[in-house]
């Protein structure tokens, strides 16, 4: 009897062995779960929502949020999401809450107490620019500043809240109450403790700069500045003047074009009317527009002041492109195909030719004239 008490505690409370056993036990939990709310709703018309997540990282347990349609309107129509959303939201929740907020909580309070202890300092040194400094503290705030942070708790080092570390939790908290309870709190130092302080820091060596870097050190010479830039200037000027240059040859070249056309033409043939009656005068006839030739191919020009041929560009592009076109392809085999054609044509021709001549050299082979035949019957009747 024992031993099932014990198998039966075991079922219902131990923990399950691996993350798929865990995952089924659950599955099964929610389905009963589920059919308990509907029975209840039918028995006695009361509501329920349940939302049911894993709560580690290896957990493979599916996210659910069960209950009637009812109950998971109210999570659609009032909190304005689905419940397979809200069901992942409760998931994330369990396994980050132990990370996620207490770092955020942790950090608040870090900069609560941070924003303490300035806002004290700037208020009674009337300074808004200045800060606490934990290193040099009675150098620079009690000797410097002549003011003394009292009430610091015992149990927490003195030094910057974010250096708490890992187990600084408790010193924040006490350092937040006490902030709150105003027992932390800035006091002005007398002056006869101060003047202490003064000369016990007056003979104090100065901390060493950091060293400038070679570039801060650099010894810049104006004057080379100066040539560097009127050398850039004419740099510029002369590269305007060669566009320039390239501009007016184009044209030139251009007018050059025009005038030779104008020359090959023929020039109008004059009238027999004319040269008979050259003392009359003859109506001018207007003067006929000119087609002039076009060049074939469009030039342009490059920054030497060369012209180039946009065709043979072309052509050259399409020779540097990696592999032959389509076109090319198709050529090519065409031409292996008709040169297949052509050579099994010529052995056709050339095994021909040799059966030929063996037949020639065989004289039963050859065969024989009308006339050798005829003199053979003759022969015959003859005989």
């Amino acid at each position: 009897m024992n031993d099932y008490r014990t198998m039966k505690e075991a079922k219902e409370k131990g923990t399950r062995l691996s993350n798929k056993d865990a995952a089924r036990d659950v599955t099964w939990t929610v389905d009963q779960m589920l059919e308990e709310l509907l029975n209840l709703e039918r028995r006695t018309g009361a509501r329920g929502i349940v939302l049911v997540a894993g709560s580690h990282p290896n957990d493979t347990i599916a996210p659910t949020c069960i209950g009637s349609d009812e109950s998971l309107s109210f999570v659609s129509s009032i909190l304005k999401l689905p419940p397979a959303s809200l069901a992942s939201k409760f998931e994330a929740f369990n396994k980050l809450k132990d990370k996620g907020l207490e770092t955020a909580a942790f950090a608040k309070k870090c900069a609560a107490v941070v924003e303490g202890i300035n806002d004290g300092l700037r208020n009674i040194t009337k300074k808004p620019s200045l800060r606490m400094e934990y290193v040099d503290y009675e150098k620079r705030i009690e000797s410097g500043e002549g003011v003394r942070l009292t009430g610091w708790p015992s149990k927490c080092p003195f030094r910057a809240p974010s250096n708490a570390g890992q187990g600084g939790a408790e010193a924040i908290d006490s350092l937040l109450a006490a902030l709150r309870a105003n027992t932390l709190r800035w006091e002005i130092i007398p002056a006869d403790e101060r003047e202490v302080l003064v000369e016990k820091y007056k003979d104090a060596p100065k901390k060493p700069r950091k060293p400038r870097t070679k570039k801060s050190t650099r010894i810049v010479d104006s004057d080379n500045e100066d040539e560097d830039e009127d050398e850039e200037e004419e740099v510029v000027k002369k590269k305007s003047k060669g566009k320039v240059a390239v501009k007016n040859k184009a044209k030139s070249n251009g007018g050059k074009r025009k005038q030779e056309t104008d020359a090959a033409k023929p020039s109008p043939k004059k009238s027999k009317k004319n040269v008979g009656n050259a003392s009359k005068p003859t109506k001018s006839k207007p003067a006929q527009k000119t087609n002039t030739v076009k060049p074939t191919a469009k030039r342009k020009a490059k920054p030497g002041g060369l012209e180039v041929d946009e065709e043979e560009e072309d052509r050259s592009r399409k020779r540097k492109r990696k592999g032959p076109t389509e076109e090319e392809r198709s050529d090519k085999a065409t031409q292996k195909a008709l040169e297949r054609l052509l050579s099994r044509r010529k052995a056709k021709a050339q095994e021909r030719k040799a059966k030929a001549e063996e037949k020639a050299k065989d004289p039963k082979s050859t065969p024989r004239t009308l006339a050798e035949i005829n003199g053979e019957e003759d022969d015959d009747s003859s005989s």
